[in-house]
């Protein structure tokens, strides 16, 4: 998959091909039945939908629309999508670096191709506020865009707030 580092900071995403998320490691003394349940859970949601973890931060993707950008190679097509982070929590939340990687399948054919992330500083595509943190009781919003291919197909998000260290991945998925 391709890969894009994007000096931004937001939320972490990876987008990819699994919608499980990654182990968690044991830690002495940490219960090992909460810890099993927790890294074999996989987190999922559609587009459209908002997954918050249980100290009250969220993540949310809008449904994807229609993108037209130059940046959009021969033989695909744009799509966009918003992404919300909110903090609900009590202290402020760390905002990292962004990674981006995409998965779409194509349907009918079920070809799997890399779902290339946008970036267009011009047009505030891909690119987030230069806070450092995000305030308890806050929320922001990034445009975010991929190329993906000509034919109708499901597009898979990951996306972790701080790029899967105390949040693990959810898997946001939807038709384009």
């Amino acid at each position: 998959m391709k890969r894009a580092v994007l000096v931004t900071a937001i939320c972490g995403l990876a987008l990819g091909s699994t919608a499980c998320a990654p182990s968690v490691a044991e830690e002495p003394g940490a219960n090992q039945e909460t810890d099993r349940r927790t890294a074999s859970t996989p987190r999922t949601a559609q587009f459209g939908q908002r997954y918050s973890w249980s100290d009250g931060v969220a993540v949310a993707f809008s449904r994807p629309s229609p993108l037209r950008s130059p940046l959009v190679g021969p033989g695909r097509r744009g799509v966009q999508l918003t992404l919300t982070l909110s903090n609900g929590g009590s202290t402020p939340l760390r905002l990292p670096l962004t990674k981006l990687d995409g998965t779409f399948t194509e349907r009918g054919t079920g070809k799997v191709a890399d779902a290339e992330p946008l970036v267009d500083k011009a047009g505030k595509l891909g690119i987030s506020p230069d806070a450092p943190e995000l305030p308890a009781g806050r929320s922001i919003d990034v445009r975010i865009g991929f190329a993906v291919g000509e034919q109708p197909g499901t597009l898979l998000v990951a996306a972790s707030p701080d790029q899967g260290v105390k949040y693990q991945d959810v898997t946001f998925a939807g038709e384009v």
